[in-house]
């Protein structure tokens, strides 16, 4: 999986790393993950830089067996057909994902791969992270791979006709013109939130999700409430799924919902309200787990003791069990969510969520 960078051969994702810091494990510094870094690729003005890093990284993001073949269809002028397109892509309609189908794709266009392209639109203009620019990647390989390699070149060849048209290519101006004034205001539509299908805008999946967010955080805050349910949401999108009640199976779900739940969960389904966990799917409440010398028959406590600031017994801290995901998924911090009241997890990939 190669191209040639500089009078060598590297990767693809290794392009990204070594001329511009825009790939890492998302911990490193902003300008240096895992490379030295040509400057701040997040600074206002480097939109076109992240909308490339988002182009090369699509092509580590692909299972190995088909990396070699988008590989060629990069080479072919599929790389900057993409980042054409994407720069389009970036300017859309504030989180309506029905708009861009329709403004993008023509009408009726609501097929899954759409869906994961619209996921991924906004991901290089309000990328803050190389986590942000490595997840918008791998959200439009997971287009390619619903469209399906042997048609993806004609897909994309027509997405590109079409952001030709003057119409829709006004747009890709302004895209690269907003990057300069830097970037807006929490909640107009940052990468990692998801399109919902029509079904999930539905009264009964507000309520749904409510019910589910009250039960499981009901007494916490509407930050924590907020992370709960988004849990359930990125659930829903892994799963395939657009009704609340496909998933909610595994969580509690028991108790009648409260206007400012019923609020939060329509903001979570429609995506007008940030995903805080960014991407996550699993949570526990170590304040709720057994603790060190309790009986745990019955209890995932695979990951051990732990410490964690505010669980107390008797007011004295006292170790809790962890759940064995905690060990294997990757934690997603959550600001202004105490850790005693809950714990936020992002399976790996982006397949079926357990």
């Amino acid at each position: 999986n190669t191209i040639i960078c500089r009078g060598r051969r590297v990767s693809w994702e290794d392009q990204g790393r070594q001329q511009h810091g825009w790939f890492g494990d998302g911990k490193a510094s902003q300008t240096s993950a895992g490379g030295s870094g040509d400057g701040n690729a997040f600074d206002p003005g480097t939109l076109a830089q992240r909308i490339q890093a988002v182009a090369h990284g699509v092509i580590g993001a692909l299972p190995s067996a088909l990396s070699r073949r988008a590989e060629v269809q990069h080479h072919d002028g599929g790389l900057s057909q993409l980042t054409e397109v994407m720069a389009a892509w970036s300017q859309n309609d504030k989180g309506d994902p029905r708009r861009f189908a329709d403004r993008f794709f023509g009408p009726s266009s609501g097929d899954q791969a759409v869906l994961k392209l619209f996921a991924a639109a906004p991901g290089a203009r309000f990328a803050a992270s190389h986590a942000d620019l490595r997840e918008a990647s791998e959200r439009v390989s997971d287009a390619m791979q619903l469209v399906g390699l042997d048609r993806w070149p004609r897909f994309l060849a027509d997405l590109h006709e079409r952001v030709g048209d003057p119409v829709v290519a006004a747009a890709a101006p302004a895209a690269l013109a907003v990057a300069a004034s830097g970037r807006p205001e929490v909640g107009s539509g940052p990468s990692g939130q998801l399109p919902a299908p029509q079904k999930s805008q539905t009264e009964q999946n507000a309520t749904d999700l409510a019910k589910l967010m009250v039960t499981e955080a009901g007494g916490t805050t509407a930050v924590a409430m907020t992370a709960v349910g988004w849990t359930v949401r990125n659930r829903m999108e892994r799963n395939g799924h657009s009704d609340v009640s496909d998933v909610w199976f595994a969580y509690r779900h028991g108790k009648n919902p409260t206007q400012d739940a019923i609020r939060i969960a329509s903001g979570i389904l429609d995506c007008s309200i940030p995903d805080p966990t960014h991407g996550a799917t699993h949570f526990y409440t170590p304040d709720a787990m057994p603790k060190n010398g309790d009986k745990t028959q019955g209890k995932d406590i695979g990951g051990g003791l732990e410490f964690v600031r505010g669980v107390q017994r008797d007011k004295k801290p006292i170790e809790n069990w962890k759940p064995g995901f905690s060990t294997t998924m990757e934690r997603r911090l959550v600001p202004d969510v105490e850790e005693k009241v809950f714990k936020f997890y992002r399976q790996n990939g982006n397949g079926y969520v357990r």
